[in-house]
Parts: C-alpha cells; sequence; structure tokens
C-alpha cells in the first residue's frame, strides 16, 4: 500500500499506475493472476500426490504431467488465432471452465487406486484451459494499451502473473498444511488400532509430529517417519506400510480444500471475463506489434 501510494506521487514512477484505467488490462491482469494461482496450486498437491501417495520417482511424475503441457501447446495457437476473428471473451470464459472442471475432476478421482492413464482426462482440461486462455488474455491485455505505455504495460503485467504464482503457493501451500495437521491424527488414531496396543501411543505421536514439522515428499513408503531401532524387524515393517496407508488417506482428504480454493479464484475470474470491454478485432500486423512489444517487456 504504501509503495502504491508512493508510486501515485512520483513525476517518474517505476509501475505506471495510469495503465490500469484501461478496463480490459486490469481485468486481464486479475485473469492471468488467477490462471498462475491455479496452476502452481495445482502442482503442489498434484506432485505431492503422485511421489509420497502413489510412490513415483520425480522422472515418473514428471511424465505423467506431460499431456497437460502438450494439450496447451496444441490448443494456444488455435485459440490465438481465433482471438483475432471472433469475439476473445467466450474464448477466455471457456478456457476458466475448463482449467477449473479440470481442477474439480482431479480431486474426485484421485485415490490409492488412480494410475497414471486415470490422471489424463483431468490433466487435458487442465491443458486446454491453459491453451484458450493465455494467448488471448495476453492479447486482450495489451491491445488496448496506448503505444507509450506497452512496455511499461506488459512489464507490470508479466509481474502480476508471477506475483500470481507465488501467491497461489502460499496459500495453497497453507491451506494443505493445516489440513494434513488435522487430518493426519486423525487417521493415525484409526489405523493405529491394528498394532499391538503398547505401540499405538508411540505411533499417534510420531504422527502428529510429522503433521506439525513436515513430511518428506518422494516415494518413501514411510512418509518420513523414523522408528526406534529396538523393534522387530516385521512390527517395524507393518508400522511403516499402516504409516504410508494412514497418510495417504489423510492427504487424499486434505486436498480438495486446498484445490477448491484454486477452483474459487478461477471463479472469480470467471465473472471477470463478463465486464470485459468488447473488443475491436485487429489487423494482423497490429497483433505482431503488440506481440513484439510484449516480447521485447
Amino acid at each position: 500500500m504504501l509503495f502504491l501510494l508512493v508510486e501515485s506521487k512520483s513525476d517518474e514512477p517505476i509501475i505506471p499506475l495510469n495503465i490500469f484505467k484501461f478496463r480490459n488490462f486490469s481485468l486481464m491482469s486479475f485473469i492471468i493472476a488467477a490462471v498462475s494461482f491455479g496452476l502452481i496450486g495445482l502442482f503442489i498437491p498434484f506432485m505431492v500426490f503422485l511421489q509420497s501417495v502413489l510412490g513415483y520417482s520425480a522422472l515418473k511424475a514428471g511424465l505423467v504431467l506431460v499431456p497437460g503441457p502438450a494439450t496447451a501447446m496444441i490448443i494456444a495457437p488455435i485459440s490465438g488465432r481465433l482471438t483475432d476473428r471472433i469475439d476473445p471473451r467466450p474464448i477466455v470464459g471457456l478456457g476458466l471452465l475448463g482449467f477449473a472442471s479440470g481442477l474439480w475432476l482431479f480431486t474426485h478421482t484421485a485415490s490409492l487406486s488412480s494410475t497414471w492413464s486415470s490422471m489424463i482426462l483431468p490433466l487435458v482440461l487442465i491443458g486446454a484451459g491453459m491453451g484458450l486462455t493465455f494467448a488471448p488474455v495476453t492479447t486482450l491485455a495489451m491491445r488496448d494499451v496506448e503505444g507509450g505505455m506497452a512496455g511499461a504495460a506488459s512489464s507490470v503485467f508479466n509481474t502480476i502473473r508471477q506475483f500470481g504464482v507465488v501467491l497461489g503457493a502460499a496459500i495453497v501451500g497453507a491451506v494443505l498444511q493445516s489440513q494434513l495437521a488435522s487430518n493426519l491424527p486423525t487417521e493415525a488414531k484409526l489405523y493405529s488400532a491394528s498394532l499391538p496396543i503398547e505401540v499405538r501411543p508411540y505411533f499417534i505421536r510420531a504422527f502428529s509430529k510429522i503433521a506439525s514439522s513436515g513430511f518428506k515428499i518422494g516415494p518413501s513408503q514411510d512418509a518420513g517417519l523414523t522408528l526406534p531401532r529396538f523393534l522387530p524387524s516385521a512390527l517395524g515393517a507393518e508400522i511403516k506400510h499402516i504409516t504410508h496407508l494412514a497418510f495417504s488417506k489423510a492427504f487424499i482428504n486434505s486436498m480438495p480444500p486446498a484445490v477448491y480454493v484454486c477452483i474459487a479464484i478461477l471463479g472469480c475470474a470467471l465473472i471477470a471475463v463478463v465486464f470485459i470491454n468488447k473488443v475491436t478485432l485487429t489487423r494482423k500486423g497490429e497483433k505482431e506489434e503488440h506481440l513484439k512489444v510484449i516480447h521485447l517487456g
């Protein structure tokens, strides 16, 4: 707030605040921040789910994500061309709706029995949403900005996009950690019933410690639980197995609230589409000039 106050009174501000007088630029800045928020908000729980719940390696988890970016790469050029031929507002709206639908579908299909093939459809929807959103949003943001302000506007636009990433990581991470802190001890109590009674208190205390101090991400089956050396090997193996099951169930139950935050932000962006000013379709040369300024910015 202090930064904005200083900028508003400066003769040569770092961020010329008058660029926000262009409605489409302001709305597109919010939408691109929301999409970035949703994107990073997906990756945090998704990668933990793949590696710590399903036991995938980092390489395999990365390969599982390929359908999303691949779909975006196919659709983005098409949506970019359509932006100059038809009203881009429905394209942006459809992209946001597809993105949110993919997030919702992921939370409702994720389970201990999930496979890489069961995640293709959510990832394709998310990739299609990104492909339908990024090009039209960038074009709409820069279309009405005056030539002398285009460089500053593109820099501000990219900064706001990065701000969405940072904000998404912070908020989604906090919600996920909060849900885990609540769900982990609950699942520990339920699963400890199959353990010898003298071991149960230790098991529950260890889980509470994991919930408060964090857990290890990776294909480990014990979620970072350290067992005392005096335990018999058979009992230690059983505890590790139960720990993995309890952690996995707790994490799957914790994901929806975190992802719903992303869906809510995308919903707000979808509402913002309604307020976009109707645009005059640009000629090819004008579009190329806008894109050149964006890349230079």
